[in-house]
Formats: structure tokens, sequence, C-alpha cells
């Protein structure tokens, strides 16, 4: 008796139906959530340090096209925000000018507020709300 129950459990084990199971898959779904909840963090961490090294950078190089700017001309561009302005595009009332010191104007990264120039030629922005 023992043995046809073994037999026919064999037997259902190895079934001729392709396919898999509601279980199998299942567990499938289960291993690949477990494997996104680990991933996605990680991932997100990374966009965050990219954008921050990207402002950064972006700082940089607006820092050294001013200073450029300043040596060429013997003064700084407009304070604030149009101060980009001054460094791709001749001002009228500037001798000196040898730009464009930057191609086209520099955007911040997402969560960063804008590039802004002190009155003393040094530029930064802030991390937005």
């Amino acid at each position: 008796m023992m043995i046809l129950k073994i037999a026919q459990l064999l037997r259902c084990l190895h079934r001729e139906e392709k396919g898999f199971t509601l279980i199998e898959l299942l567990v499938v779904i289960a291993i690949l959530g477990v494997l996104a909840a680990i991933a996605v963090p990680l991932v997100s961490a990374r966009i965050e340090e990219a954008r921050g090294a990207a402002n950064t950078a972006n700082l940089s190089l607006l820092q050294k096209a001013v200073e450029l700017y300043r040596a060429d001309t013997g003064v700084l561009p407009a304070v604030g925000a149009a101060f980009q302005t001054d460094l791709v595009t001749q001002p009228a009332n500037v001798t000196g000018w040898k730009g464009p010191y930057i191609r086209e104007a520099v955007s911040p990264p997402a969560g960063y507020g804008d590039y802004t120039m002190s009155d003393t030629g040094v530029v930064s922005n802030a991390v937005a709300p």
C-alpha cells in the first residue's frame, strides 16, 4: 500500500504538463520584490551623489569662467543670476572681453537652486527645499 502511494506521488511530480505552478510563480515574484527593495535605495542614493557631483563641477566651471572674465576685462560680470549672460555674450560697455567663457548658461541639477554671483565674484547656489 505504501509503495503504491509513493509511486502515485512520483507520477504526480513527473507530470507531462508544461508551465509553472502558482506557488512557483509567487516564489519568483517574492524574490524579485526582495531584490528590488534592496536595489532601489542603492540606486537612488547614487543618483543623489551624482547630482551633488554635477553641482560641484558646475560651480567650479562657473567660478573659473568668472575669474577669466575678470582677468580679461578688469571688472566682474553682472551681480546675481544674470552673471552667466555676460559670460556668454559680450556686454556693450566692457572692453577686453575675449569670451565666450562658457558656451551657454549652466542650469543646476534637480534639487539645487539657481547659480548666483556675489558682488565679490563668488559663485554659489543652494539646495532647494
